[in-house]
């Protein structure tokens, strides 16, 4: 829709009304073909209902349309025109180039906000002003806060109805754990048999795995200085680690305890007085103050021996140096091959010589037998024949012959 021109001083050139409006030119456009020229609002309601152009009828589309020549535009710019809050006062008469901004600005504009100066600071238009109701506005107001917050605590309650059913699950959940765990607490014949480390240091030192039952599997040994004396594996196989792991799981180390302490298997994880043999020749007399479990199994050909020193079990001696949480693992190998090679050669030796005596007896008594055998026949087959006393080189007296 175009500009009043009652609101224009002087004369205008029809070339700036609009063929539709008869109005001044307001945003402008033009059409391509014919080049007629409409405001931008008038030829798009058009354009809506009729293809064509309102004043040729050639073919004309909304896509169509391109701005309007810049020496139009120039023309209506330097129109002069009054200010259209000039019945609410204003006196403003300036060009159509800055109509749009003093507009903008104009203090005598009916719909400009402003703030209640009677007291209650809305911010109401300023054609409002004269019929404001600072107590009716101020209950309107309430009424709209006060519904805000119903709508609000709504919401907020339930919330906490849902969080309320959370909380009970939680808890139905945790007095069943607490049901379970009371059941599968051990007996006190299990107790006696569980680290003599009190439990309370045991907590304080974070290892709540250390008091169980699967670690009274194991032999207790006082004094490890023989056990670092034989052939310690610093860094475990892959496949001994499997056996470890196996070994572990079968006497019902939990799965957490057992990832870490074959974790802390190797050397380098043991605790810094023990990490590498110039310190554990360093710090040998105190190996005899640790407390640790051994137990032993089958890695064939040999035998490893499977030593775990828990901290709990060791709160003696200095955290810092020689203990580490939850606890580590020190494997070493038995050779018992060559054991029972040796075993088996020694008894070898016996053997051989045990049968060596028990032939050289055999041999003396058959010898005695076979003569009173040869004896015995003798008697039993041909009397016995008195023999003449002989006398070596006696001579032999010729028989006498008789005539």
């Amino acid at each position: 829709m175009g500009i009043d021109t009652a609101r224009f001083s002087g004369d205008i050139d029809e070339d700036l009304l609009c063929s539709i409006c008869t109005f001044v030119l307001e945003d402008p456009v033009q059409a391509p073909i014919c080049e007629h020229v409409f405001c931008n609002t008038c030829i798009t309601e058009w354009l809506t209902s009729s293809q064509t152009c309102p004043i040729d009828r050639t073919n004309l589309t909304i896509d169509a349309l391109k701005p309007a020549p810049r020496i139009l535009r120039n023309f209506l710019s330097r129109l002069t025109l009054s200010c259209s809050n000039q019945t609410h006062g204003c006196p403003a008469s300036l060009t159509l180039e800055r109509f749009a901004a003093h507009l903008r600005e104009c203090t005598f504009n009916p719909k400009r906000p402003v703030n209640c100066q009677s007291g209650c600071g809305m911010t109401i238009l300023f054609e409002e002003h004269g019929n404001h109701n600072c107590i009716q506005s101020l209950k309107i107001e309430l009424a709209i806060v006060q519904k805000e917050n119903k709508e609000k605590n709504k919401e907020q309650e339930e919330k906490i109805s849902k969080m309320q059913s959370e909380l009970d699950l939680l808890k139905a959940e945790i007095d069943a754990l607490k049901k379970v765990n009371q059941e599968k607490k051990p007996t006190s014949s299990d107790l006696q048999l569980l680290p003599t480390v009190g439990q309370s240091q045991a907590v304080n030192q974070g290892t709540v795995f250390a008091d169980s039952i699967w670690l009274t599997k194991f032999n207790t040994v006082q004094n490890v200085q023989e056990l670092f004396n034989s052939l310690v594996v610093p860094q475990p196989s892959d496949r001994v680690l499997k056996r470890v792991k196996e070994q572990l799981s079968g006497l019902g180390c939990p799965l957490e305890m057992v990832k870490t302490l074959i974790e802390n298997s190797n050397e380098s994880r043991w605790p810094p007085g023990l990490r590498f043999p110039e310190a554990r020749r360093a710090h040998w007399d105190r190996l005899k103050d640790y407390r640790c479990r051994v137990t032993l199994f089958q890695f064939m050909p040999d035998t490893i021996k499977m030593i775990i020193i828990m901290a709990s079990d060791n709160a003696h001696m200095d955290q810092d140096l020689f203990v580490i949480n939850p606890g580590f693992l020190v494997l070493s190998m038995v050779h018992i091959y060559n054991i029972l090679v040796v075993g088996v050669l020694v008894c070898w030796w016996a053997f051989k010589k045990y049968t060596e005596s028990e032939m050289k007896a055999c041999s003396g008594q058959d010898i005695i037998f076979d003569n009173a055998i040869l004896k015995d026949n003798k008697n039993l087959s041909t009397p016995p024949v008195e023999e003449e006393e002989s006398t070596p080189f006696a001579e032999t007296k010729p028989e006498e012959v008789t005539e």
